[in-house]
């Protein structure tokens, strides 16, 4: 859906001039004596029609209505006029869901006129309509304009142009709304209330104008990450994995790094440790829970020594040329909902040169006391696909072309050239329980070679980590896991009491070429800086 509409972002703007507009396609939403258009609530004593104008006056017990429309939309243009009559005027049209809202007359909770303005439950008012004290015509009618293009809103009063948003939460589709709010004594007027779809033509006539491009899609919970105009990854939270993570990786040549078991069973490839999906971030000991090996695999009567991470919202979404930024808020739950930790992460997403890069800044709040246990199950991992592991002559279990599990005795290494290396220069899987700044993981798919590049920082608790990269395809880094990985020469058992914070930064660098060990040292210098 949203992942080939390449227009989003708040650059975009539609010139909604008289040319452009004659090829809309309005289609009245008010007739001249009835609401056949809309649902209309049931004991309706607040809503009616006459001559082509919706009233809507406030009961004797103040209480709220919401006037939808039959239809849903997905991208469209709204038009209406408005007059504002008696009393304290709280109204406004709903787009998609309750959850959207723009403004007409004065916010309950500001005491003042927010005509215009975005509301959003939960967040108020993130912007302000502007100018709109001196647009505002007082006992007169009014009109207003709303284009919806995704999660961008662009707000006209009076043909001047006073707000464009982009949202975090919205839906892809849904029906207009409008708004009588409750406990107010109030009316107002609708006249020439008019919708026009907007084609799918119009959207992908459009050209993004930054090179980074994040397009949230609710509907099917992710947002997808692109540069250049060409897909990268997708932060994902569906409710078939225990945690958000970023799915799939794909290389500025395109080629998939990622194996795709479990969420798309693939011919060809190992169906072991069902909890390695694309590239994520939890730990196997949280007040003896165990996050990183949770799965829809787990048996019922396990399920209560197990943790999941809850996705809970995305807070902003920035596009740019020279990156992009993604903030959301996790939650660490345990299996009686309880929740542990409040994780507040920021991804930034980079690309150029035959490079992508995805800074990983997680915040980890505790909300009760909470003991980190070591462990070496942890902490930042990707799982890569055949390509990137290391050659095996050992029997094994992979999928066949049905995504079944089957035992295969003797193994094809045929393309299968993954290399790491460290810091140190140490290689292969010696690279396994050795502290370092950083890893690269190392292969060659057809003619492109490739660099899949994981950054410590000297700030991260634990640092310097330890690698838990494994040759079967497991590329992780650990700080908090020490025992396992010195063979009980180090341990590190990290508490956060109720209310203290750590943050963790990894970098992730994804390139279609080898990079030298001079040019990560220096950004593994550049990165740990900041």
């Amino acid at each position: 859906m949203f992942k080939n509409l390449l227009i989003l972002g708040l650059g975009l703007v539609l010139a909604l001039n008289c040319s452009a507009q004659s090829d809309l396609k309005f289609t009245d939403l008010l007739n001249e004596s009835n609401l056949d258009s809309w649902d209309v609530p049931e004991d309706n004593i607040w809503w009616s029609i006459a001559d082509g104008v919706l009233n809507v006056k406030s009961g004797p017990k103040k209480k709220g209505s919401i006037l939808w429309t039959k239809n849903t939309y997905l991208n469209f243009v709204i038009e209406t006029d408005f007059l504002m009559g008696d009393g304290t005027v709280d109204s406004g049209i709903f787009l998609r869901s309750e959850k959207q809202q723009v403004q007409i007359g004065e916010s309950g909770s500001l005491k003042r006129d927010m005509t215009g303005s975005v509301y959003i439950p939960g967040k108020g008012y993130p912007v302000e309509a502007a100018r709109i004290s001196e647009i505002l015509k007082r006992n007169d009618w009014n009109s207003m304009k709303v284009m919806v293009l995704g999660n961008i809103y662009t707000i006209w009063v009076n043909e001047q142009e006073v707000l464009k948003y982009e949202s975090a939460e919205t839906i892809a589709e849904g029906p207009i709304g409008l708004q009588l709010h409750p406990d107010r004594t109030m009316e107002i007027s609708f006249r020439n209330l008019r919708i026009a779809e907007l084609p799918k033509s119009t959207l992908e006539a459009k050209i993004m104008e930054n090179r980074i491009q994040l397009i949230p899609n609710n509907q099917e919970k992710k947002v997808d990450v692109f540069i250049d105009g060409q897909f990268f990854t997708s932060y994902i939270y569906p409710n078939t994995i225990k945690k958000p993570v970023l799915y799939p990786l794909i290389t500025p040549e395109g080629t998939r790094i990622t194996r795709n078991y479990p969420l798309e069973p693939s011919a060809g490839e190992r169906v072991d440790h069902p909890h390695h999906v694309g590239l994520w971030f939890n730990y196997g000991d949280v007040n003896g829970l165990d996050f990183w090996n949770n799965s829809d695999a787990i048996k019922e009567e396990k399920r209560s020594e197990y943790g999941t991470i809850l996705h809970k919202s995305v807070n902003q979404i920035t596009s740019g040329d020279e990156a992009a930024s993604l903030e959301v808020t996790m939650e660490w739950v345990s299996p009686e909902g309880k929740v542990l930790i409040k994780e507040d992460t920021k991804f930034i997403f980079k690309g150029e040169n035959k490079e992508y890069s995805i800074d990983r800044i997680t915040k980890l709040t505790a909300l009760e006391a909470v003991d980190f246990k070591d462990n070496k199950e942890g902490l930042i991992g990707i799982r890569v696909n055949r390509a990137l592991e290391h050659p095996s002559d050992k029997p094994e279990i992979f999928s066949d072309a049905k995504g079944l599990p089957t035992k295969v005795a003797v193994l094809n290494n045929e393309g299968v050239n993954g290399n790491y290396i460290n810091a140190e220069g140490i290689e292969g899987k010696a690279v396994w329980g050795k502290r370092s700044n950083w890893v690269n993981l190392r292969s060659k798919i057809g003619a492109e070679s490739l660099s899949l590049v994981i950054l410590d920082h000297k700030q991260n608790v634990g640092y310097p980590t330890y690698w838990h990269a494994r040759g079967y395809g497991l590329f992780a880094a650990n700080s908090l896991g020490q025992a396992a990985f010195s063979k009980g020469e180090n341990e590190l058992n990290f508490k956060l009491n109720k209310g203290e914070s750590t943050t963790f930064k990894h970098q992730i660098i994804v390139a279609s070429k080898e990079l030298r060990k001079s040019d990560i040292d220096s950004r593994f210098l550049e990165f740990s800086m900041n």
